[in-house]
């Protein structure tokens, strides 16, 4: 379903140094697989997605998506089978706008641009009916701007945005991490609602150790760069979130090691 083949990539630096995010990753998730992500700050956890979702591209390597190289395919043209939710619910929505409206411009994602009628009483009643399944009261707010929703419920609406037109693939990105607890938890509860309804293929970051290995069935570690866990069934179920952090303390104390025999 998705390949990683040997993908790099780096950013220039103010000095003219570069910063290397991705080194060599080879990667194959399976469709349906729900892969939670993670990794220190700078680890590359966002730019795999960000390689993935279009919004940058692999300096070498490639990218599949069900055996068609997309490594160069522009990111409007993937938003017809990617759907992303940010850590930022404004970085999917326009808050200006109506809860009504950022529905209907999510329902037009990856289409042909043209002149489009505004929100149709059918549309109305669809997405009051999607809404009504979050049990969050947004199916009475269609025409609130988004900037006066909470938090909760700002993601919500993203979530659903995301994900109105079945894509085949859903990039979480700390979708969570804004969020108070209780806030959090519904988010994640009607992530994994959604997930299994549309039976999704996922990749989801998370700094949450016991949310990575709670949620989905496989889970990813990344470090440097590079791909340094890469846990599922019985490997996955055996670890627990102390062995998580103590393989981050780990990592940490070589890196510090290392510097220290550089220098």
């Amino acid at each position: 379903m998705i390949e990683f083949r040997g993908v790099h990539k780096a950013f220039d630096q103010p000095g003219g140094d570069r910063a290397y995010a991705l080194r060599g990753i080879d990667l194959r998730i399976e469709e349906g697989e729900f892969v939670t992500v993670l990794g220190s700050n700078g680890s590359g956890k966002s730019t795999l997605l960000n390689v993935l979702a279009g919004s940058a591209n692999p300096d070498q390597g490639h990218v599949l998506i069900d055996a068609q190289d997309v490594s160069r395919r522009p990111e409007h043209r993937r938003a017809l089978y990617i759907g992303r939710v940010f850590q930022n619910p404004f970085q999917g929505t326009s808050p200006s706008l109506s809860v009504a409206e950022n529905l209907r411009l999510a329902s037009l994602r990856g289409c042909p641009r043209g002149f489009r009628t505004a929100v149709t009483q059918g549309e109305r009643a669809r997405f009051g009916e999607l809404l009504a399944h979050f049990e969050l009261g947004l199916e009475n707010r269609l025409d609130a701007l988004v900037e006066s929703l909470s938090g909760g419920q700002r993601q919500a609406l993203t979530l659903l945005m995301a994900t109105l037109r079945r894509p085949k693939i859903l990039l979480l990105d700390e979708h969570t991490a804004a969020l108070d607890p209780r806030a959090a938890d519904r988010i994640l509860h009607l992530t994994e609602l959604v997930v299994r309804e549309q039976s999704l293929t996922v990749l989801m970051v998370t700094h949450e150790l016991a949310d990575a290995l709670r949620i989905g069935n496989r889970t990813v570690m990344i470090h440097r760069g590079r791909i340094v866990l890469d846990a599922r069934g019985d490997e996955r179920s055996a670890l627990s979130v102390d062995a998580l952090r103590e393989r981050f303390e780990r990592l940490y104390r070589e890196e510090l090691d290392s510097r220290d025999r550089v220098g």
